[in-house]
């Protein structure tokens, strides 16, 4: 269940059922992000809480994102949201090297975006592409 302080901060109906869909997709990745960075469980709920806050603030900016676009936000909102609640608590952060791509949907490109993509890469000279391929 959505914590009712969400829904009072988004006026249009239409805005709340999307608001909805959208926690109940992301919160339980949302927690997960933030208890790899935390490790504590009642930080890392307090983390999912704010983020989830700041969204329903913002949420006719975020609803405008593509959902590839709002799990990106949604990750890097949980992270910043951690990154300030070690400082809080003066929690040595975790040294081990952080992956985004974990967190992110395997379809998180679209097709266009692949081509797009693939299509600058074959203007690229031999030695360009070997630079690349190596970063």
């Amino acid at each position: 269940m959505i914590p009712m302080i969400y829904m009072e901060l988004i006026d249009d109906e239409e805005d709340k059922k999307a608001f909805e869909k959208l926690y109940n997709k992301y919160k339980n990745k949302a927690y997960l992000v933030a208890m790899d960075c935390l490790n504590n469980n009642s930080l890392a709920e307090e983390c999912v809480s704010e983020t989830f806050l700041s969204i329903a603030k913002n949420f006719q900016t975020v609803n405008k994102l593509e959902s590839n676009k709002q799990i990106k936000y949604i990750v890097i909102s949980i992270r910043n949201t951690a990154k300030d609640a070690l400082k809080k608590e003066k929690i040595n952060l975790n040294t081990e090297e952080y992956n985004d791509e974990n967190y992110y949907l395997e379809d998180s490109y679209s097709e266009f975006d692949i081509i797009a993509w693939r299509s600058c890469i074959s203007q690229l000279s031999q030695t360009d592409k070997d630079i690349l391929y190596e970063y």
